[in-house]
Parts: structure tokens; sequence; C-alpha cells
């Protein structure tokens, strides 16, 4: 469901009611360099990640973490904000599809989704292909993993942040 539409409340502004922390199981597509998944002890850019599979990843990443929520109450709505994303993502709490968030607030209200107690959440986080093309500038044509007729990228050029930044909570607002 979209979010109210209310320009004096900013969803960082609301209180926060859980925050979802690690560690946050994480998958990656096949065929673009990365391992098939990995463990994130806590939510990091994929560019700063240790393994250079994941810090020059492009293409789909699926985080899924498990959560308990408290209980709710009455005229209580809860909204799950994802904190920063680079660069879009789709979400799914407790297997229903809650749509694409793309730009700030990357935020969605769950209020008829989530349920008191354990809760699936399932973000897919797309990224760009800029830290791939940076490192397969560094490769010879036969290594690299993309294919492009041109690129101005060079092994040295800095990397953007890429995946789920966080932090990922649940927050609160009151209807009026």
């Amino acid at each position: 469901d979209p979010l109210p539409q209310a320009a004096s409340v900013l969803i960082s502004d609301l209180p926060v009611k859980l925050q979802v922390s690690g560690p946050w199981n994480v998958r990656f597509t096949p065929g673009r360099g990365a391992p098939g998944q990995a463990v994130f002890p806590e939510l990091i850019s994929l560019a700063k990640h240790g393994d250079p599979g994941i810090r020059h990843f492009s293409g789909a990443a699926f985080y899924e973490q498990q959560f308990v929520m408290p209980s709710v109450t009455t005229g209580e709505r809860i909204i799950l904000d994802l904190g920063q994303v680079a660069v879009m993502a789709s979400v799914k709490l407790n297997g229903r599809d809650l749509g694409v968030v793309w730009k700030e607030p990357y935020a969605i209200d769950v209020t008829e989704v989530q349920r008191p107690g354990r809760n699936k959440l399932e973000i897919r986080v797309v990224n760009t292909w800029v830290n791939r093309l940076i490192a397969d500038s560094a490769l010879p044509e036969e290594k690299r993993i993309t294919w492009a007729t041109w690129s101005s990228f060079k092994p040295a050029d800095p990397l953007v942040p890429s995946g789920l930044l966080g932090p990922v909570v649940l927050r609160t607002r009151t209807n009026p």
C-alpha cells in the first residue's frame, strides 16, 4: 500500500518500533561473479565487502531476514523503512509482494501484512553495473563478465554504493 501523503510528516521523524538487524542471508544472481550466497552480519554497501565478487557485483541481490514483531495497537500504522538503498528494491513480507521502492523515502506501509510474532522479510535490490564495469576494465576481454561497446571506466575509479545499506526499521504512525 502506498504511504499516506502528509507533507508535514517525514518518515525519518516517525518513532522506531523495531530495528531489523543482522545477520542477513543474501543470495546473488548467478553468473555475475559473486558467490551464490553470503551472510552479512550487518548491512554494508556491497562495494565495501571483502569478497571482490560481491564488491563488484552487478544484478539482483536477495536479502532475507526474519524478525519478531511486537503487538500493534488499534490505529497504529506500521511503516517499513529500508533506510538507504542503492538503487531500487522490491519488497515481500510474509510472502506478499508489496511492490517496488525506487526513491527516498524507501518505505512501505506494512500494517495489513505484518503480524505479531515471527515475520519473514525478503528484499530484492537491483543495482547499476558501474562497479562491475570498473572491475572488468582491469581484466582481459575473455575474463570479463560484462560486455559493452564502450566504457569510460578505469580500474582505479572509485566504486559506487550498492545494495541494501539500511538501517531497516519498522516505524509507527498513528492515524490523525
